[in-house]
């Protein structure tokens, strides 16, 4: 059982890393993102915050608010999972995206 979790483990750290590498690259490439990335761009831009983190964060903790509400059945493991995973991604997506930046792609 250990080795099945740590294996696990290693597997979503590693799509994590994929998944915001990939993201950060459309955005700071400008050729088109995800929807919810893209529109985290957007209202990043629209109230100049400087911090895309932020705003991925607050839109997945918005839209997993949401879920819950309409999602009675929901247990509350779910919603602190999926914290879990949105925080370290928004992190990843800020820096990937002001690392590929730096290299002026």
């Amino acid at each position: 059982m250990y080795i099945d979790f740590r294996k696990r483990f290693m597997f979503l750290v590693l799509s994590l890393l994929i998944n915001a590498t990939g993201h950060a690259l459309t955005i700071s490439t400008n050729l088109g993102s995800a929807v919810w990335t893209a529109s985290a761009v957007n209202i990043n831009n629209c109230f100049s915050i400087n911090s895309l983190s932020l705003v991925i964060f607050l839109e997945g903790l918005a839209i997993n608010c949401l879920v819950s509400l309409i999602d009675k059945k929901r247990k509350i493991s779910k919603f602190l999972l999926d914290l879990l995973f949105i925080t370290p991604f928004s992190i990843l997506v800020q820096y990937f995206t002001n690392c590929l930046e730096g290299l002026n792609l």
